[in-house]
């Protein structure tokens, strides 16, 4: 665990993307599976290094942590089931690990990575 955290609570969540369940994911549970498994090579290419996931199914979480520079980035992404077949991934938590200062401006263009990359994670 960093020994030191800063992290921010997004309100509203950020909507990362919204897709219809069904075909190559049929449920939350995998995309987050899907979600998790893409993510790294994604990231690593913007920069986002190292980059890991620890479900938490009965919740409908990601927590993805990934490193640039060394600091590490945690981010947690509510995956969420909609009336009508829709999936909602929406990005609720940033954060910054081993570093003082959380730097804004950083944390936001990693942020806006990750939401550039979301969709094309879960879609084919």
């Amino acid at each position: 665990m960093p020994r030191l955290f800063s992290h921010r609570l997004l309100t509203p969540p950020l909507q990362l993307v919204q897709i219809a369940l069904g075909g190559g994911i049929p449920t939350p549970l995998a995309a987050m599976r899907r979600f998790a498994d893409a993510a790294p090579p994604a990231l690593a290419q913007r920069g986002l290094l190292r980059a890991r996931a620890m479900l938490e199914p009965e919740a409908g979480w990601v927590t993805l942590v990934a490193r640039a520079q060394g600091v590490d980035w945690v981010f947690g992404i509510q995956f969420t089931a909609e009336d009508g077949g829709l999936l909602t991934l929406r990005l609720r938590t940033a954060g910054a690990g081993n570093i003082d200062d959380p730097r804004p401006q950083e944390m936001d263009a990693h942020i806006a990575n990750l939401a550039a990359v979301a969709e094309s994670l879960l879609t084919d």
